[in-house]
């Protein structure tokens, strides 16, 4: 980082890339077993239900078009499957064309357009069929669960890859076809908020923690459990990046004063706690952070070196030209801290005439 650019910035903020959680291939066991099959699900009326099927030439065609693929999977005949699964696509989307209001036409549109790898499509196909027919939410649970998972191990293997837009594509068609599992959203928030979609990342994770602190919770099995709790963790540092990178300080404190709580030996959290504070004009309770962690031993030259900044932009000179030093004491090479170093001392010097250094004292540190 450039010198100017490190004492104009705004502050420090959380990592500008995201530790994304490692990811493997998803398996079941959250979504169809988590309405218990004694109890079943609560009875609807006519109108919960929604619109009624209808089958017509087009939706017929397009179902034996996808049964005809299916088939060809299972018999290792890739070409001839995309092929089939083409012309469903073709013939869903007639259908849906013809009786926009058919839930039938869209959950076959969800289907083929997902398996021609449309996954914008498929995903707002599924996200219209469950508007139109309420009922579906059930009735199609373990269904769109599998397509949840097909999903997820499609675009998990391109995360290290760095295809982002391609994840974003896939884990938001996963996420609305299915809603019910958190990892997606977790997932998805985190690389929403790397690409800088930062209000749709706080709305995906929003929904991730409502749907792990939910009675589902107590419906999964311990293993699936105890893995959405482990997400959850990755929640509030996501959130807080999104509104530090937008400049939402005020609503960044909450959040901030949580992970400093749980973490307090983490200094980025520290720091960007002190600076959301400065931000907010709560300067007091910024120095008190800054001053707290001047109080420790052992910091890394890094850590100086942001201490340094923060009191600084604080206006905290002489205590910003210590941690400068002890920066440039603890990393040799490090011509940042020697030059914000001298840049601070002369500014004490200039202002208080007590400040106990002299021009040549000053002088001599430069060299």
């Amino acid at each position: 980082m450039k010198l100017r650019e490190m004492m104009l910035g705004k502050g420090l903020l959380l990592a500008g890339t995201v530790a994304f959680i490692a990811t493997g291939c998803a398996s079941g066991g959250g979504g169809s077993s988590m309405t218990p099959a004694s109890q079943g699900p609560p009875p609807m009326s006519a109108a919960d239900e929604g619109e009624r099927e209808r089958e017509d030439d087009f939706t017929r065609a397009a179902q034996d078009f996808l049964d005809d693929g299916f088939a060809q999977e299972t018999l290792g005949q890739q070409a001839a499957a995309e092929q089939a699964f083409a012309q469903a696509l073709v013939q869903a989307r007639q259908a849906a064309t013809a009786d926009p209001t058919n839930p039938r036409a869209q959950v076959l549109l969800g289907e083929a357009a997902i398996a021609t790898r449309s996954y914008a499509e498929g995903g707002n196909a599924y996200e219209r069929a469950l508007e139109l027919r309420p009922a579906y939410v059930e009735e199609t649970r373990g269904v769109r669960e599998q397509a949840w998972l097909q999903l997820y191990n499609a675009g998990a293997p391109l995360i290290s890859q760095g295809e982002y837009a391609q994840v974003i594509e896939i884990f938001g068609a996963a996420d609305q076809v299915y809603d019910e599992r958190p990892e997606i959203k977790v997932i998805l928030g985190q690389i929403l908020a790397a690409e800088g979609e930062y209000d749709r990342a706080i709305d995906v994770m929003e929904e991730a923690r409502e749907l792990i602190n939910s009675p589902r919770i107590e419906e999964v099995d311990s293993a699936t459990a105890a893995a959405w709790y482990d997400y959850e963790e990755d929640i509030d540092p996501t959130i807080t990046q999104a509104l530090l990178q937008t400049d939402r300080f005020a609503e960044a404190i909450p959040f901030l004063q949580t992970l400093v709580g749980r973490d307090p030996d983490n200094l980025q959290y520290v720091f960007s706690l002190a600076t959301s504070f400065q931000e907010t004009g709560r300067d007091d309770e910024a120095i008190a952070l800054y001053n707290e962690v001047a109080d420790r031993t052992g910091l890394e030259p890094s850590e100086y070196l942001d201490l340094g900044l923060g009191l600084y932009r604080m206006e905290e000179y002489l205590d910003a030209h210590v941690a400068f030093r002890q920066a440039a004491e603890a990393s040799r090479n490090d011509r940042d801290a020697l030059e914000l170093g001298v840049n601070s001392l002369q500014i004490a010097y200039a202002q208080n005439d007590s400040v106990d250094a002299t021009p040549a004292e000053v002088a001599a540190w430069v060299d």
